[in-house]
């Protein structure tokens, strides 16, 4: 929700801090991970324990990437951010659909 706001208000590096921040805090209650083991490859590893699909895996892990990134590159166009909104919101959904 915060990041949605924060994509209206064009406000680039809130930005990508949330949905950084909101991917994290989701797959940290999702899976009970807590923050001190926040990596991608232990993520990674327990979704796939967890029978989630590697595309899936891995748009997840891309997206956190691309969070890191842009937390520290120049901004980008408006539209990469609505792209990132997006999604965000669909691998959130799809890992709610996998995993129960």
């Amino acid at each position: 929700k915060t990041a949605g706001v924060l994509l209206k208000q064009n406000s680039y590096a809130k930005f990508y801090e949330e949905v950084h921040r909101a991917l994290w805090g989701y797959i940290g209650d999702k899976l009970g991970v807590p923050p001190s083991d926040h990596d991608k490859e232990y993520v990674c590893t327990l979704l796939t324990e967890r029978n989630a699909p590697q595309p899936l895996i891995a748009e997840l892990s891309d997206l956190i990437e691309t969070c890191e990134f842009a937390r520290y590159a120049p901004a980008p166009e408006v539209g990469e951010m609505d792209t990132v909104y997006g999604r965000a919101l669909q691998i959130i959904t799809n890992i709610e659909q996998t995993i129960k």
